[in-house]
C-alpha cells in the first residue's frame, strides 16, 4: 500500500510514481489493464477500449461468456482510478449480472496494482 505520509522518502517517491503512472493511463485504458491489472486483453477488447477512448457510448455485441464483464470491470476501475471525482453508471440487464458479475470481477482486480 502507499504510504501518504510526507516524512518518509520512500513514501513521497512511491506517490510521485503512483501520481506518473495515473497521468500515464489517464488517456490509454489498455496501458491500464495491462500495467496496473497485469492483464493482456484479447483484439476485440482493444479495439472496445480504443473505442472507449474515444467515444461517449460503446456498443459491445458478441455471445455469452466471451469477456464482455471483464472488460466492463477494467474500464470501470480505469475510469474510477484516473479520474477525480469520478462516478460511473454501470448497467446490465438483470440485478444479477448487475450485482454478482460486474461487482464481483471490478473487486477481484483491486488487489493486484503494481504498487500495493
Amino acid at each position: 500500500m502507499v504510504k501518504l505520509s510526507s516524512t518518509d522518502s520512500n513514501a513521497v517517491d512511491s506517490n510521485a510514481d503512483v501520481r506518473k503512472r495515473l497521468k500515464i493511463w489517464y488517456d490509454s485504458p489498455y496501458r491500464f489493464v495491462t500495467q496496473a491489472l497485469g492483464v493482456e486483453p484479447e483484439e476485440w477488447q482493444k479495439k472496445a477500449m480504443l473505442a472507449i477512448k474515444n467515444n461517449d457510448r460503446v456498443a459491445v455485441k458478441s455471445g455469452h461468456g466471451v469477456g464482455k464483464s471483464a472488460l466492463e470491470s477494467w474500464i470501470i476501475l480505469w475510469w474510477l482510478l484516473t479520474r477525480y471525482p469520478a462516478k460511473v453508471a454501470c448497467t446490465a440487464p438483470t440485478g444479477h449480472q448487475l450485482s454478482d458479475v460486474c461487482g464481483a470481477k471490478s473487486q477481484s482486480g483491486t488487489g493486484n496494482y503494481p504498487w500495493g
